[in-house]
This record gives structure tokens, sequence and C-alpha cells, in this order.
């Protein structure tokens, strides 16, 4: 899977290369049939001020659906990661859910597998004297 990771503020560092690649690696997994591309942006917005302001926001494509964000900002980056691969794997799995779910429900019941076709017997309703 390829990650396209965009820092503001600051400069990619190899270890943080290798934390995001691996945490929104291990979110994704489950769902990497159906992720297109993964765009994570990491910022730090107080600059060497500090505080509670490092924050990462994630952005999947995924086939035949919307794509999918998620966010989190925190005093160290690692964790905003960290919270928003985790964020990120379940809002996949809810909107990949409702998908399945709505496509479960609007197809046609005679198109569904196992679903029996309508009878049409005629000789049913005939009466014979």
């Amino acid at each position: 899977m390829d990650i396209e990771i965009q820092a503001h503020g600051f400069a990619v560092t190899d270890a943080l290369r290798a934390h995001v690649t691996k945490r929104i690696g291990a979110a994704l997994t489950p769902f990497k049939r159906h992720v297109r591309r993964v765009v994570a942006r990491l910022a730090d917005e107080n600059g060497p001020r500090g505080g509670y302001d490092k924050t990462c926001r994630i952005g999947v494509s995924v086939g035949g659906a919307p794509d999918v964000f998620a966010a989190d900002t925190r005093p160290d980056l690692y964790a905003a990661i960290d919270f928003a691969a985790d964020r990120l794997a379940a809002a996949l799995a809810r909107r990949l859910d409702r998908r399945r779910n709505l496509r479960r429900h609007s197809a046609p019941r005679d198109a569904q597998p196992g679903a029996r076709a309508p009878q049409h017997d005629e000789d049913a309703h005939s009466t014979t004297s």
C-alpha cells in the first residue's frame, strides 16, 4: 500500500515516515482491497512553541464510495498518528459496512442468490369438473 505523506512546518524524518507507514498500513490491512489512495497530512501548528498542536489528517480514496477522512491533534505527533489511524479504520469499516448493507437491501429479490423464482402454475387455479 502506497501512502503519500505531506508535512507542513517541518521535515519528515525516516523514523516518522516508518511510523506513518506502519500504523496506517496496519489499520488499513483489513480493507486493502478497497483502498485506492492514502494521503497523510502532518502539521505542527505552533512550531517550536509547543502545545497541543501536532495534527495528523488522513484521507483514503475507496473505489465506489466517497473518500473517508480521519484526523487527530495531540501534543505528540506519533500519538496523533496512532489515534488518527485508529479512527480511520473505524470510519472505513462503517463506510464499507453501510455500502454492503445498501447493496444487499437494494438488490431485486429474484436477483439475490438463493431466492426462489416466482411460480406461475396456471393449473393450480383451474377447476376440474
